[in-house]
């Protein structure tokens, strides 16, 4: 694992437990304001933490849920009728056997997401004036990111069909709205303006497509589909 993984893992680490434990003192005291508050930055830690422990592990989900699945039937074994208890005993060593498997398995090493990078530099650069980011190909949901002067223009169009097909939900959204988008054209596109000439814009936008990827949606459900395309 990276260093500097390890230390951004480490630090999440603390600010869920400091999280934690705030909420659990406002739910002490009756300030369920406040603890709902810390609840949903909880929750978005949460979040950030199970990207980042998929980037370390691409088999982290699964040994979760595995471990999860081994607890809740070492939990519920005792009480359970004898029949029970066999299914109970059998699927445990099943599991067990698949979670020792996968903790054999060297956790991958994550890998550097240059693609995005070198393409926004080409932009810059004047080598091509802009492209297309897939995100979920099948669903055709689509950012085309286009430089006209000194201003990048990034759009999300086809809103009002996504939401119907539930490609988009209201909490996508909004956050994309906190990363800087707008609505337009009666609600059916989502534009982001920003200036576009220096290396230090090109890391603003690389960050913001980095949100979008891992924390606007979980970047799993966009494994397979999201790639870039040339515009003609």
């Amino acid at each position: 694992m990276s260093t500097k993984l390890e230390k951004l893992l480490a630090a999440y680490e603390a600010e869920r437990v400091s999280l934690t434990a705030e909420m659990e003192e406002c739910v002490a005291e009756m300030e369920y304001g406040k603890a709902h508050l810390f609840f949903k930055g909880l929750a978005r830690m949460n979040q950030q933490l199970q990207t980042l422990y998929n980037m370390q592990d691409k088999g982290y989900d699964e040994k979760e849920d595995l471990a999860n699945t081994i607890k809740f039937l070492e939990e519920g074994m005792t009480g359970e009728e004898a029949y029970m208890r066999q299914r109970f005993a059998e699927l445990l060593v099943e599991k067990k056997v698949r979670l020792a498997e996968l903790s054999q398995v060297p956790a991958q090493k994550p890998t550097a997401g240059y693609a995005v990078r070198d393409v926004l530099s080409k932009v810059l650069a004047g080598k091509i004036t802009g492209f297309t980011l897939v995100f979920h190909e099948s669903q055709c949901l689509n950012c085309h990111i286009k430089l006209v002067r000194r201003t990048l223009i990034l759009t999300i169009p086809e809103i009002r069909r996504h939401k119907e097909n539930y490609t988009l939900e209201k909490r996508h959204i909004r956050k994309l709205k906190r990363l800087g988008f707008k609505a337009y054209d009666n609600k059916d596109k989502l534009i982001l303006f920003a200036p576009y000439s220096t290396m230090e814009d090109v890391q603003a936008i690389q960050r913001i497509l980095a949100c979008i990827t891992f924390e606007v949606f979980y970047f799993k459900e966009l494994e397979g589909e999201t790639f870039i395309k040339y515009n003609p």
